[in-house]
Formats: structure tokens, C-alpha cells, sequence
């Protein structure tokens, strides 16, 4: 069986604190920062930042967002991180433009967003170029555009911006906005996921999984899954479900299966629930619980995405075999006990 992944192609990877300049007191700012001494940070940003200048103030915005030295703020960062985009100040330009983007500190307008990155960009951001191609590729604030999308994920990734590389190697991996390339993919996916980008991680695996720009390698899928799952990523947990309940690169454990489906499921992965709705309608490492079945796939229904259109269907065709097998009230209770797994997981 091919393993399919979810290619993520937005990403919001950024580094909130700004450098600081070589020497004098921004220099002493960040020692204090750089040994804890956070408070000590605060009052040399503050002072700096309440005279106009322009980098200290993108720094005290860094600080009120991460809550580090003050409390946490994203109203008071996205005041001074104004202060220095409207300076000009490419970081701070950038953190305007994620602030309007997410609706952190501002309300959400991505017609803003766009404007911001832009500015950051044409300074040679890699954040804002990537950023700026995942507005592009998804259409927000401005008209879905593919190739617009990749010639901002090929700046940013020619700076070695990990999300850049990985949102081009998605691109060659999918064939949006560039030739499918698996070759290409491989080759962008591989210097993201040395980087340490988890979904890179994940999807060099799937590669290897499938042998697509690489010779198959069950055993290599494995290790580049554990290194995403390590990371706390649902598809890489889903994954090494999946290569426990298929056999490949480790003994068949359907036990070990399910525990990993859980751990995705845990975290949010629609596919987990999916593959745990199958186990419980057909007992399969569990006993069979048509119950406990339909509650999962609710749960998957729910927990899919877009680019999940096959699992989709499948979730709803086995759903309905399961319902033909309970009561009106079992399939209350199953939708019952959905809910409230969706409420107990919203609070962690």
C-alpha cells in the first residue's frame, strides 16, 4: 500500500526576537536576554524603544508576545512592532504582517498582512517571502496564484529558510505552481527536514515509504517518521501507525499500530481516527465495538481536512455500514461520546 501524507503548504515559521545591533546597548540587551536576566532586557528595550528607536522597539515586541520579562501581550507587541515596521524595520515588518495574518494583537485582515509581508520581503526576509508565497498559494488577500506562490518559496528557500524549502519541495512533490519533479522535492524536502522541519521530516519519509525520487526504504521511512513524530507532528505518529500495521521497516504489530493511531488521533489527525474506526468495526487488535467505531468516525469527519477528499469517503461509506448495524440510540450515544472527546481534547 502507498503511503499518502498530508502536504501542509502554509507555514507561519518565524523567529520572534530580532537581531540586535553589534555593540552598545543593544548589545547589552541581548547578553541579559541570552543569560535570563529578562528584567534587565525590558528596561534597556523600553528605554530605547520609548526614544524612537526602531530596533529596540521590535525587540520589545518580541518580548511582550513571548511574555518574557513582561506579560505576555500580543496587543502591546503588535503596538511596537508598528512603531518600528512604520521605521522600516524588515522583522518588524514581517510580525505586523503575521499579526494581521493570524489575528494576534490585531484583527485578522489579510489584505494588511499581504502588505506587510510584502515590504518585509522586498528587503530580503526569508519569512516574508515564505510567508508571502503561502498568501499566494492559498489565495488570501490576493488572487490564488501558483507560480507567484513558488517564486516566493524559491527565494525564501534559496536563504535557506526551512518552511520556504519545504513549501518548494511541496510544490515539485505535487505538481502545483511547478513541473512534478520528485526528484526536485526530494532534494528541497531533504535540506528542510536536516533543518529540523517536522512536516519535511514526515514527507522525505512518505518518499521513502513510496520510493518516489528515491529508492524505497522502509527502514529509512521509519527513522525520518520517528524524527517528525518527535517533534510532536500527528502525521508523523499516524505514519508510524501505519508502517507498524503494514509491516514495513519494523515486525507487523497491530497493537503498536493502534497505540501511534492514538497518539496522532490525540493530536488532531482526522486519518488516525479513521484507521481506528476500521479496527473497532472489524476487531482488528481490539475487540469490535460498532459504538466505539462510529464515535471515531465522527471524529474523523470532523479531523480531516481538504486534502484528505479518500479518507473522506471512506470515513463516510463505513460510517453508514456501522450505523446499519447499531440502534437510534447507540448512535446517539456514539455522536455523544464524540463530543465529548472533542471538548476533554480542546482543554489540553
Amino acid at each position: 500500500m502507498r503511503l499518502k501524507t498530508l502536504i501542509l503548504t502554509s507555514s507561519l515559521a518565524f523567529s520572534l526576537l530580532t537581531q540586535v545591533a553589534a555593540a552598545g546597548p543593544m548589545d547589552d540587551a541581548k547578553a541579559a536576554f541570552d543569560r535570563g536576566d529578562y528584567a534587565t532586557a525590558v528596561q534597556i528595550y523600553k528605554a530605547w524603544a520609548e526614544l524612537g528607536d526602531a530596533l529596540a522597539q521590535a525587540n520589545l515586541g518580541a518580548v511582550y508576545i513571548r511574555g518574557q520579562g513582561v506579560p505576555q501581550s500580543d496587543v502591546e507587541a503588535f503596538k511596537w512592532f508598528s512603531m518600528a515596521a512604520i521605521q522600516g524595520n524588515p522583522r518588524a515588518q514581517f510580525n505586523v504582517g503575521w499579526s494581521y495574518e493570524t489575528g494576534r494583537g490585531a484583527t485578522k485582515d489579510y489584505a494588511e498582512a499581504l502588505k506587510w509581508y510584502v515590504k518585509s520581503a522586498d528587503q530580503g526576509d526569508a519569512d516574508a517571502q515564505n510567508n508571502l508565497g503561502s498568501m499566494y498559494f492559498g489565495g488570501r488577500g490576493v488572487p490564488k496564484n501558483y507560480d507567484q506562490a513558488f517564486t516566493w518559496y524559491r527565494k525564501a528557500a534559496d536563504q535557506g529558510n526551512a518552511a520556504g524549502q519545504f513549501n518548494l519541495g511541496t510544490g515539485y512533490y505535487l505538481g502545483q505552481g511547478v513541473p512534478q519533479d520528485f526528484a526536485l522535492a526530494f532534494e528541497w524536502l531533504s535540506k528542510s527536514a536536516k533543518q529540523g522541519f517536522a512536516e519535511a521530516q514526515s514527507t522525505l519519509g512518505v518518499m521513502y515509504y513510496n520510493g518516489e525520487g528515491v529508492s524505497q526504504d522502509y527502514t529509512v521511512a521509519l527513522e525520518w517518521f520517528h524524527k517528525a513524530a518527535a517533534q510532536g507532528l500527528a502525521m508523523g505518529h499516524n505514519n508510524i501507525g501505519n508502517c507498524y500495521d503494514e509491516g514495513k521497516g519494523v515486525p507487523q504489530n497491530t497493537a503498536e499500530a493502534i497505540k501511534w493511531y492514538r497518539l496522532a488521533a490525540d493530536l488532531g489527525s482526522g486519518r488516525a481516527m479513521a484507521s481506528l474506526g476500521l479496527k473497532y468495526q472489524y476487531g482488528d487488535g481490539v475487540p469490535k465495538d460498532f459504538l466505539i467505531a462510529h464515535m471515531w468516525f465522527d471524529l474523523a469527519a470532523v479531523g480531516s481536512t481538504s486534502e484528505d477528499e479518500p479518507i473522506n469517503s471512506i470515513v463516510q461509506v463505513q460510517r453508514e455500514l456501522v450505523s446499519k448495524q447499531m440502534t437510534p440510540d447507540q448512535i446517539a450515544q456514539a455522536k455523544h461520546l464524540a463530543k465529548e472527546w472533542m471538548t476533554a481534547h480542546s482543554k489540553k
